[in-house]
């Protein structure tokens, strides 16, 4: 009996210490993750008085759309009417799923996006492990995953970007196995998890479709006719069916966000006519395709020199096996691809979240095409002083990558605080004094999801009406006053410089403005200043009062101008 149990315990450490040197690199990992968002939220919870707010005003917008679809079957920004506002379908829906289950609770974007963070961790060490790479190598890796992607940062957006990190490295994997198997094998169940999985790319980021276009195109390469068309069709499908239930409802074949954003509502109807415009239009984009590559090449420096490091391993790689289709020198192809596709057509910036997953994926990738690059024989050096050999090379390389995760630790709380100062204060201010009125914002997120209000939104994501007045280059103060008077507008809440964009110096339009909230230290909100007016006249006097009740609530930071403060002695906080 002692025998057996000092076999057993002998057995036992053996396959602990088995498990610890397998998989230090993920426990490393996830510790690192789980304290620096806690670190992060108390950092937060310091500038936002306690209370848990997001980081882009965006987030709002699902949270609202998944309340409402879950309390009131609507799927729209308000209670009251369809509305295709969301850019992340299979987010809002996700976000839906969970809130029909838990209830309504501002957590659970951050809750989902902490889970979803420690699945890509968990991922990306299984796959690396797959991949042959080296322990510290994958060390490294998920570090600089978790801080250049960056994660926390994106765990306190609230948005989507997380699981789209998630789907895409998956797909590529999948991907990556299907394309340089043998035409005989049997991969059925990753066939359709492939195809499952590119499906819900497009309906989580459209950016998703350069993805799938070039992982459709190498198939064609490999003459592999029916996955190319399965893609595809996985790829069109939920696209069509989205615009079949938007089209119905009397929304665009897009979602107005993506409409927006990608400059299609502000096209006119055009003045010329014939091979001549044509040709115009023709240029004109191919010119906007040059503008937007040469100013994300300055921008995205840190996805350039990603593209450079992946690209050198890849030419490595190349020079030392002949061989092209091998599952590391297809995902380093594709991302390459991928990345440079972003940077002619996609936007970089705006929190760090456009291009996030390719942050993910190309560390990721480059990681995979490591041990294919024989390393060159340095006598002298050991095997753990040619990994940090790599590692510190790959580092000087990434330099532009530091300098992203510098900035996110920094600004993450700090752009929390800019919406608590801003939209959520603007949506407390609407919950007390306005919560089921009709009202004109141009930040449609945290007013929408803390109020019942009737929404008027002036830039057009919730709102059909602008986008199509937009779309054929009459949309001015004349229609502005004519939307607010058919809706019932009694108050309006947008930015001052917003409203000069779209020439109103030059016929005004005929509110009463009562004030202005001007934040701080702003690294994300699009303007300082948020002005406040009395749409109609009969409004004007309740408006004032109502500003000056809710001035001592404001946060400390925030400056008050205006009508409604004169006279008014404020108390000492």
């Amino acid at each position: 009996m002692d025998w057996q149990m000092k076999k057993d315990s002998i057995h036992l450490g053996y396959y602990m210490r088995k498990l610890i040197r397998s998989y230090w690199p993920l426990t490393v990992a996830i510790s690192v993750f789980v304290l620096t968002i806690a670190f992060s939220l108390m950092a937060e919870l310091r500038q936002t008085e306690g209370r848990l707010v997001y980081a882009l005003d965006d987030a709002y917008i699902h949270m609202a759309m998944a309340k409402n679809l879950a309390q009131h079957g609507i799927y729209g920004v308000t209670e009251y009417e369809f509305n295709s506002s969301s850019s992340s379908p299979l987010w809002t829906f996700f976000l839906t799923f969970v809130t029909s289950i838990f209830g309504v609770h501002e957590i659970i974007p951050f809750l989902l996006n902490i889970l979803l963070g420690l699945a890509i961790l968990i991922v990306l060490h299984t796959l690396l492990r797959r991949a042959a790479v080296d322990p510290v190598i994958i060390a490294f890796v998920l570090l600089a995953i978790i801080y250049a992607t960056p994660m926390p940062a994106m765990v306190f957006s609230g948005m989507e970007h997380l699981f789209h990190i998630l789907l895409t490295i998956i797909y590529l994997w999948i991907f990556a196995r299907i394309i340089t198997a043998e035409r005989n094998s049997s991969l059925s169940t990753e066939y359709v998890l492939f195809f499952t999985f590119a499906a819900a790319l497009v309906l989580i980021r459209y950016e998703s479709y350069a993805l799938l276009v070039i992982t459709g195109l190498l198939f064609l390469l490999r003459r592999r006719w029916k996955m190319s068309a399965g893609i595809c069709l996985a790829g069109v499908l939920p696209l069509v069916t989205y615009q079949v239930i938007s089209v119905a409802h009397g929304w665009s074949w897009l979602p107005n966000s993506v409409l927006i954003r990608t400059g299609v509502s502000n096209a006119g109807a055009g003045t010329g006519s014939g091979h001549s415009s044509i040709l115009s239009s023709i240029i004109s984009r191919v010119y906007g395709v040059l503008s937007n590559f040469i100013s994300n090449l300055d921008t995205g420096l840190h996805l350039v020199a990603l593209i450079v490091v992946s690209g050198t391993l890849l030419l490595i790689s190349m020079n030392r096996t002949s061989s092209f289709w091998t599952l590391r020198k297809v995902m380093v192809t594709v991302f390459i691809l991928a990345a440079l596709a972003h940077l002619m057509f996609g936007h970089i910036g705006h929190f760090f979240r456009y291009e996030a997953y390719l942050i993910a994926t190309g560390l990721f990738v480059s990681a995979c095409i490591i041990p294919e690059v024989t390393p060159i024989s340095m006598p002298g050096l050991t095997g753990i002083s040619k990994r940090m050999l790599l590692i510190l090379v790959s580092f000087l390389a990434l330099i532009p990558l530091t300098i992203r995760i510098e900035d996110s630790l920094a600004l993450t709380p700090v752009a929390c605080r800019n919406i608590f100062e801003q939209q959520y204060q603007m949506g407390m201010f609407l919950q007390r004094y306005y919560p089921d009125a009709s009202v004109a914002v141009n930040d449609i997120g945290a007013v929408s999801y803390l109020t019942h209000i009737h929404l008027l939104d002036l830039v057009g994501l919730a709102s059909i009406e602008v986008l199509q007045l937009k779309h054929v280059g009459e949309y001015n103060t004349e229609y502005i006053q004519e939307l607010c008077k058919k809706h019932g507008v009694r108050i309006a809440i947008v930015y001052d410089s917003w409203l000069e964009r779209i020439a109103i110096r030059e016929n005004p339009l005929q509110w009463k403005k009562v004030g202005e909230w001007r934040i701080v230290d702003n690294v994300v909100c699009s303007d300082d200043v948020v002005s406040f007016y009395a749409v109609q006249p009969s409004e004007m006097e309740k408006l004032v009062q109502n500003l000056r009740n809710y001035s001592s609530i404001l946060p400390v930071h925030v400056k008050q101008i205006g009508q409604y403060m004169e006279n008014v002695s404020l108390i000492v906080r």
